[in-house]
């Protein structure tokens, strides 16, 4: 807020205008298209790449109408709804205004647009006064390169609508809409970007040529996407710490997970995370880029410079920073909490700081304050003057100070009492290669590798999937892995029991109330026989996906760039990955009079469709081994 009041009145209303636009703008995208709310979401959240008018707020307001369109919420008699549209916008503007007479205008704007809209139910579809709103939001653009992208977007769409006249009939063309997604992706400016958004065209197209059928879900719990699931705890210029929702709000399926928080961190360069303790032990993992991280309990602070690949814990309560010293690379860190004292909640606590974060000294009285630090609480005042937010940039002269007394993982800068420390020291993850060849590797650090892990019984894991590649199927034999997709695209499909029964949506309502699915089958039905449902989920960067203990999984890569996923593997102990193809498959080991009884088939037969697959864990993808391609890592 205190950047907005430095802005020009006239470039500050034309932030709010776009942002509330969004409102009616998104509002209208889901009005005109009717289909699966799935891959509706995708095409809002692609156009809103696209146009790149104010992104965050425009996917924020595609997530709020696809949920309003899962829920029923988005029917005839009430998808147009201006006074709701209206009351929103109105809110909107109180949020982002710092002036009365910002709030006046951004007001009288949203009473314009009510009026435009009182006739819109008869003439809601008019292309051209579409591409009139269109463009004029495209005047919005700062750059003149994103307005021209923009409005040959608004063009493309006026386009498409003057030759959908007969759309009810044509409305789902596989191959056209494959077209125009291609299309869309052209307005990309970088090449990485550009690849990624055809790579998830050619994987839509894919996905319906294949059809789903009625034993594949893609509508449930296990996974959590990234625009979708996080909630944001802060978030500046300098960058933004998002915490997922609790796994045991989302089902009553995961309510094993209730005492587990995950978080994701990204920083941007030269900048400091100010001094925080929280009431959590947490096992972080550095995801992208190097930086300092210092931990500080009673009289002594320990600081390492960290990389990719690094994982490191804090216990709860002890007081920690993070530097990212680099000039041109963000620094990610993904976090796995486990609350001591409320579960599934953990906050942290700012001692520094000041209005921005919020020092909890403030919240003291004055005579305490003075008493502790003995000194005249006006002093006292003039310490705590922060007011730009957690994450703060600072010079480079700065950030060499503050790089002088770091050490790299492995070395430590108070050698007397090394035993101790050691439970904290940076651990790198390529030290443990576990399972290796030309379609992917598997790195784990196992609670004996590495003391800090011990403690909670967690393994952390690394799987890099070759483009093209494919991991498993398998299972674990008593984990449960939180798993989040640190770069590439790809997806998983895993076996799971509970999504059979037509009772899983009233089961996941259920919450503590539950006693879980075996409960709603019933005595009486034991010739019901089991039955499996293949959970698919598409994943891209920052998906979280879980898999419990027990339940077979593959994770496939896309076909051009390798896929990699980080775990935290909970209740690990004793935990075993178990193989269910290639060279290492457990099944081989049954005794084959067992094998013929269970699979009804010869055992030579058995044999020889068990043995034909020479690789162990790492496997060519479906769409490699059809290609009949070799593949090799790149990484």
């Amino acid at each position: 807020m205190a950047i907005m009041k430095r802005l020009p009145l006239f470039l500050l209303l034309s932030l709010l205008y776009v942002t509330v636009a969004l409102s009616y703008s998104i509002d209208e995208l889901f009005s005109n298209q009717r289909g699966d709310p799935e891959q509706e979401l995708q095409q809002c959240i692609q156009q809103c790449q696209v146009t790149r008018m104010a992104t965050q707020e425009c996917e924020r307001r595609c997530l709020q109408r696809y949920e309003e369109q899962r829920r029923g919420q988005g029917q005839d008699q009430q998808r147009h709804d201006p006074e709701r549209e209206y009351r929103e916008c109105r809110q909107q503007c109180r949020q982002a205004a710092s002036r009365p007479e910002e709030q006046q205008q951004c007001e009288q704007w949203c009473e314009e647009q009510r009026s435009k809209g009182q006739g819109k139910d008869q003439q809601r579809h008019d292309p051209e006064r579409e591409y009139r709103e269109c463009r004029q939001q495209c005047q919005q653009q700062t750059r003149p390169e994103q307005q021209r992208q923009c409005e040959q977007w608004c063009e493309e769409q006026r386009k498409g609508q003057g030759q959908g006249q007969g759309q009810d009939q044509q409305r789902h063309d596989p191959e056209r809409e494959y077209r125009e997604c291609r299309q869309q992706c052209q307005q990309q400016t970088r090449p990485e970007q550009q690849r990624r958004c055809e790579q998830w065209c050619e994987e839509q197209r894919r996905g319906e040529g294949q059809g789903q059928d009625q034993q594949e879900r893609e509508d449930h719990p296990y996974h959590f996407r990234r625009l979708q699931h996080y909630e944001t705890r802060y978030r500046s210029e300098q960058g933004r710490f998002e915490v997922l929702q609790r796994f045991d709000r989302r089902s009553n399926l995961l309510k094993g997970l209730k005492d587990y928080r995950v978080a994701f961190l990204e920083a941007r360069p030269n900048t400091v995370v100010l001094p925080h303790h929280c009431d959590a032990e947490s096992i972080y993992f550095v995801a992208k880029g190097n930086g300092i991280v210092n931990l500080v309990r009673k009289e002594k602070r320990q600081s390492y410079n960290v990389r990719y690949g690094d994982i490191f814990k804090a216990q709860a309560g002890t007081i920690i920073y993070l530097v990212n010293n680099h000039e041109r690379e963000d620094l990610w860190i993904v976090k796995l909490a486990v609350p001591v004292n409320t579960p599934g909640h953990f906050e942290d606590f700012f001692g520094a700081g000041g209005e921005n974060p919020e020092s909890f000294y403030k919240s003291f009285s004055q005579g305490i304050l003075e008493a502790a630090f003995n000194v005249d609480y006006g002093r006292l005042q003039k310490v705590f003057q922060q007011s730009q937010g957690p994450m703060v940039r600072v010079s480079r002269e700065q950030i060499q100070a503050l790089s002088r007394h770091s050490s790299n993982a492995n070395s430590w800068i108070f050698g007397s009492d090394r035993r101790g420390d050691e439970e904290e020291e940076p651990y790198r993850i390529t030290k443990r290669k576990t399972e290796s060849n030309q379609y992917g590797q598997l790195y784990e650090v196992r609670p004996d590798d590495y003391n800090p892990l011990k403690k909670l019984g967690i393994t952390v894991s690394f799987k890099n999937i070759t483009n093209g590649g494919m991991v498993g199927p398998y299972y674990n034999s008593i984990a449960t892995t939180l798993a989040f997709v640190v770069d590439g695209t790809g997806y998983s499909e895993m076996v799971c029991p509970h999504l059979s029964s037509s009772s899983y949506e009233r089961e996941s309502q259920r919450g503590e109330r539950g006693e879980g699915q075996e409960g709603s089958r019933g005595e009486g039905q034991g010739q019901r026989g089991v039955s499996y449902t293949r959970a698919r989920s598409n994943l891209s960067i920052g998906d979280w996906f879980i898999i419990p203990a027990g339940h077979p999984v593959a994770i496939v890569s896309s076909a051009n760039q390798n896929l990699q996923v980080l775990c935290f593997e909970v209740n690990s102990w004793t935990n075993e990955k178990i193989p269910l193809a290639g060279k290492n498959n457990a099944l081989k080991q049954i005794e084959d009079v067992a094998a013929e009884v269970s699979f009804g088939s010869p055992v030579k037969e058995i044999k020889e469709i068990f043995n034909r697959q020479q690789n162990s864990f790492f496997y060519a993808g479906p769409e490699s081994r059809q290609r009949g391609q070799g593949l090799f890592s790149i990484i």
